[in-house]
């Protein structure tokens, strides 16, 4: 090469190195940035800091550094580079967003050894991000949950995290709170590092998120550390072991119970866990508990029996097995002291009124109005017996049913009217022959 060639290249060098020099921040940052970050280069990033570019500057249209190296494959060297620098956090993202969580949510910035992810979530916190910072559905808590990351929920109660915030976005209607993301988690060591930390939560929500989350595991721990089985969930309005009841198979309740939950614990609208077992046809698991001395006669919070209850399913009766299997459940009931006489203390009504009066199966009322020890001749609040119902409801068969179970036909209701008068009124001239001239077995 000439010597002519040799000191117009130098030139032109020098010429370049000049320009960079004087315009290096605005190339940087018009046409570098996005170009570096995505590059997987830290050298290319720190040539571009080397050249003058502002750590906050933002190419209309792109992510500002930081946003852009959290979006795509993270590398910790252009992190820590871009952080070495000292962005404004005002700067950086909107005052809603939460790099906290835009970290955690990358792609494949979790995959990061945990070293290096707390170490980035750190100096983010430094930087002055907010660890309770609510963005969408999350907070940088609920995120690492939804990570699977005990270290990172460690992390984030050791930096302040709170535990017990509620998540609105302005619907006061739909509440999302830790529960709702602990519910979906399988994890022991989350459950456990929430628990050593103190976390606030009331112990319902760690036990019942187990529990949602069919963790048998997690249940024993936390009923080896003294977490309490008997707490109605606030939100769902059940108990722990109205939820196992459900979703559990026998061998998990039975387990379940030997962990010394309380057999007789209500929920919310005042049902114990028979109540529960009757609604999803489980009656070998109602038997358990029968045996193992849950009461048979309590009123919820509506003053509804277990019978109420009972009476309620028969809609769903499938086959003759198990209709037999139902039959024999009741019969078990009473053999256990249950009051089939029971009356609702809001209105008086007995379940063999509630039955008639919901127009359930001829069968099932029939069975129950012809038992030895029923008393058909109860009235409720406003007087009415059962004969009275069935006459209201033109119930030519339970009328009958009732008569050969000797309900009384005088007995007057508060208005001073009798079965009779009610037929009368409503124009059923079979049912006031009945009533009139009674009936025999033979009919």
């Amino acid at each position: 090469m000439s010597k002519a060639k040799i000191q117009a290249l130098v030139l032109f060098i020098l010429i370049a190195v000049l320009i960079f020099l004087v315009y290096g921040k605005q190339i940087a940052v018009m046409a570098g940035w996005p170009s570096a970050v995505r590059s997987g280069s830290w050298l290319a990033v720190k040539l571009h800091f080397v050249f003058g570019a502002d750590v906050n500057a933002v190419k209309p249209g792109f992510k500002t550094p930081i946003e852009e190296a959290f979006s795509l494959q993270p590398n910790p060297d252009i992190i820590n580079e871009i952080l070495n620098h000292k962005p404004d956090r005002a700067k950086l993202v909107e005052k809603d967003t939460s790099l906290l969580i835009r970290a955690m949510s990358s792609s494949n910035f979790a995959k990061l050894p945990s070293d290096q992810t707390i170490d980035i979530l750190k100096r983010l916190i430094e930087l002055g991000e907010d660890v309770n910072l609510i963005e969408g559905a999350f907070t940088p808590l609920f995120m690492a949950i939804q990570l699977n990351r005990s270290d990172l929920v460690k992390f984030m109660l050791e930096s302040g995290a709170n535990p017990s915030i509620e998540i609105t976005n302005g619907d006061s209607r739909f509440v999302r709170t830790i529960f709702d993301v602990l519910r979906h988690c399988n994890n022991n060591e989350i459950i456990e590092v929430l628990l050593k930390n103190g976390a606030d939560l009331g112990s319902e929500t760690l036990m019942q998120a187990a529990i949602d989350s069919k963790n048998i595991e997690a249940i024993r721990m936390l009923a080896k550390n003294g977490v309490s089985l008997n707490t109605t969930n606030s939100k769902h309005y059940t108990t722990p072991l109205m939820t196992v009841v459900t979703f559990f198979d026998e061998s998990q309740v039975r387990e379940f119970v030997e962990l010394g939950v309380d057999i007789n614990i209500l929920d919310y609208f005042g049902r114990n866990v028979l109540a529960t077992c009757v609604q999803y046809n489980k009656f070998e698991l109602a038997k358990f508990f029968i045996e193992k001395g849950t009461n048979v006669n309590y009123a919820d919070k509506f003053g509804e029996s277990l019978l109420s209850y009972f009476l309620d399913q028969q809609q769903r009766i499938k086959d003759l097995s198990d209709l037999k299997v139902r039959l024999e459940f009741l019969a078990l009931l009473k053999s256990n002291g249950l009051n089939i006489n029971f009356q609702n203390p809001n209105d008086g009504m007995t379940a063999v009124m509630r039955a008639i009066s919901r127009e359930y199966s001829d069968v099932w009322i029939s069975l129950l109005a012809s038992m030895d020890d029923i008393d058909n001749n109860l009235q409720d609040n406003e007087g009415k017996t059962a004969l009275i119902h069935a006459v209201e409801k033109n119930r030519e068969q339970l009328v009958r049913i009732l008569l050969l179970a000797k309900a009384d036909t005088s007995i007057k209701d508060k208005s001073g009217e009798t079965a009779l008068d009610y037929a009368k009124e409503m124009g059923s001239t079979k049912i006031g022959d009945m009533l009139r001239n009674g009936v025999t077995d033979s009919e």
